[in-house]
């Protein structure tokens, strides 16, 4: 067998294609190679014109000067500084035509390279691909619906900070940043707000934001898709900052995986499972009216806050002694020297050396000692407590469904007595109609009713059973945000006049409602709804919290973990004859024999914020109605 070697044939390049490859090349190394061209061309223009000077005007009789270098100098002055030409005759008429064209050229190439250097900056810095030079700032890394919230909280907790910085860092337009935040968030104050675009991920890109000298990293999650962004994020800040110890908040979705990030990074990242907390107080809120603005009264910035401090006066006294030793504070719990944190403790708990107090105050100097008061001194007009009779069956009603529903259902379940109901009813064509068939929670096995949204299907879903509950859970998949939220608000509507009309079969019964918008919450809360659900309210102010002060999310996660203590509203008649009138250091010994820690009153007349007194002053008085509520923190 024979083989043929093959030539291979070399194309010819001409000399012009070379030189042009090469200038191309050089111009692509930066402005310098620019002006080092134009210098060359003009040298070179001012060489040949000068020569044509000297051989027309040579003659002494006819220029009145000699020399070539001379001209040189000349015509470089002509050209590049724009001097004066000579125009005596008409050859050095028709030079100073050709000077001027020279001239012309080159300052319009210059001219053009600077402004067009100019408009490339400007374009750089309206896409936000300039750096950050701020130092000591929060910086968020990616974007949801929960950044507006987020850097609402910002504002109001750095209000009295000069110099206060938030930047934001996203793979979004510079420009939609900017115009989405001044659209959704109304005053910044004295805040300054940067936004830069760029990929989180990548760790060239991420240098850019000054990661060193932020005092609090944010990382925000858009789906359970993207924890693996968030990962990701989390290796490119570690890359760049190896060693910091700068406290990284993260949202995800995971469990797993935020407890797997935690352990891996010594605690750095501290991760916020808002969907868990979300679905934990919408849980909670069911059961409790009034809870969710009890919730949203302790976590924004406006108000009361949590605090942790030292007050040596505490040490060898108990925990029940110390509950009503602050008049501008109430006492929630101890951290221990260890960090570790003990709300609600028993109250023979002992207070000891390097312990603080954990207590909800307006500002951390409103925890001020006032003195131990003997329990047994006081006199406490106690009711008795009535004999538990147990709780009775109850049915359940869940409209709308997404990944947090079960979560919701595991939490109300495990308060539920046996004979309990509980009837799913959603949109097939929005969620896996089989999964919802096969829904058992606790032994109790849930019924699913298919409901479009038409008024027919509703009052079938809603009828046959008298329901104590009504929850309405916002869809995430397969439709946007703002048609989630058009559904629920439609759903209460439709709720309301099935209610009102008599002869449907659907009796009145308490609505709880989730939106995912915060934008609408007030347009939902004319809808009548009994217990409003802000989703990306209620984790914005959660990362908020933590972004501010780190070592308080182990109290948080406390609070919303039904396996510990909990958040409660209880009726003030199930401890006090109604009608009485008492202060508050009289509730908070109430609150101690029943081994709880009050921290505040509920008046019955509105389920708003308006109506809770977080933290009163100690000789702040209540008169006792019914359908009031005490707020304690209790073991579950």
């Amino acid at each position: 067998m024979s083989s043929k070697k093959q030539t291979q044939v070399v194309k010819k390049i001409s000399v012009r294609s070379n030189l042009r490859y090469r200038f191309d090349n050089s111009l692509s190394k930066g402005p310098g190679a620019l002006v080092a061209w134009l210098a060359i061309v003009g040298l070179l223009l001012a060489f040949v014109t000068s020569g044509v000077r000297y051989l027309t005007e040579g003659n002494p009789e006819i220029a009145g000067t000699t020399g070539f270098l001379e001209r040189l100098w000349d015509t470089l002055g002509i050209i590049f500084l724009e001097a004066e030409t000579v125009t005596d005759t008409w050859w050095q008429r028709l030079l100073s035509l050709v000077f001027w064209g020279i001239t012309i050229a080159i300052t319009g190439t210059v001219i053009g390279f600077i402004s067009n250097a100019i408009a490339e900056k400007i374009d750089q810095l309206k896409r936000g691909k300039s750096p950050i030079h701020e130092s000591n700032h929060v910086l968020i890394l990616g974007w949801s619906n929960r950044i507006f919230p987020i850097i609402s909280e910002l504002t109001v907790a750095n209000a009295n900070i000069t110099n206060a910085v938030v930047a934001v860092f996203a793979d979004l337009d510079r420009q939609t940043m900017d115009e989405q935040i001044n659209d959704r968030v109304k005053d910044l104050g004295t805040l300054k707000l940067v936004t830069r675009t760029g990929d989180s991920t990548n760790p060239n890109e991420l240098a850019r934001t000054n990661i060193e000298n932020a005092r609090a990293i944010i990382i925000l999650s858009e789906d359970p898709a993207s924890d693996a962004t968030v990962v990701s994020t989390v290796i490119s800040i570690r890359s760049l900052i190896p060693n910091s110890e700068t406290p990284i908040v993260v949202e995800m979705f995971n469990r797993d995986h935020a407890e797997a990030l935690n352990h891996a990074t010594a605690g750095q990242v501290r991760p916020i499972l808002a969907q868990d907390v979300i679905a934990r107080v919408t849980a909670q809120a069911s059961r409790q009216p009034g809870l969710v603005a009890v919730i949203l009264d302790l976590l924004d910035f406006a108000g009361e806050e949590i605090y942790f401090q030292e007050v040596p006066e505490l040490i060898g006294h108990n925990y029940g002694e110390i509950l009503p030793a602050f008049d501008s504070a109430s006492v929630v719990g101890i951290r221990k020297s260890n960090g570790k944190f003990q709300l609600n403790p028993s109250h023979i708990t002992v207070f000891e050396s390097g312990d603080q107090v954990v207590a909800i105050a307006r500002d951390d100097d409103q925890i001020a000692f006032t003195g131990l008061e003997s329990p047994e001194a006081f006199e406490i007009k106690a009711k008795k407590l009535a004999k538990d009779i147990g709780a009775a069956p109850e049915n359940i009603l869940v409209i709308g469904w997404s990944y947090m529903g079960r979560i919701v259902l595991n939490q109300v379940v495990r308060h539920l007595a046996p004979g309990s109901t509980i009837r799913v009813t959603a949109n097939p064509d929005l969620v896996d109609a089989e999964e919802l068939r096969n829904l058992s929670f606790n032994g109790i096995t849930a019924e699913f009713v298919e409901h479009r949204g038409s008024m027919a299907e509703l009052t079938e879903a809603a009828s046959g059973l008298r329901f104590d509950r009504i929850l309405l859970l916002g869809y995430r998949e397969n439709i946007s945000v703002a048609e989630a939220d058009a559904s629920t608000m439609i759903t209460m509507l439709l709720l309301r006049k099935l209610f009102e009309d008599e002869g449907n079969g659907v009796e009145s019964t308490r609505i709880i409602a989730e939106i995912i918008d915060s934008r609408r919450s007030e347009l939902a809360n004319t809808a009548l709804v009994d217990d409003l659900v802000v989703s990306d309210n209620l984790g914005a102010l959660m990362i908020s919290q933590v972004a501010e002060n780190p070592h308080i999310l182990p109290v948080l996660v406390s609070l919303f973990d039904s396996d510990g203590v909990s958040l409660n509203v209880i009726p003030i008649s199930n401890y006090l004859e109604i009608g009485q009138t008492v202060d508050y250091r009289h509730l908070t010994m109430l609150a101690r024999s029943r081994g709880e820690s009050a921290i505040g009153y509920r008046k019955h007349e509105s389920k708003q914020v308006k109506a809770i007194s977080l933290n009163p002053h100690k000789s702040q008085t209540f008169d006792i109605e019914e359908g009031d509520g005490l707020i304690v923190i209790s073991s579950s």
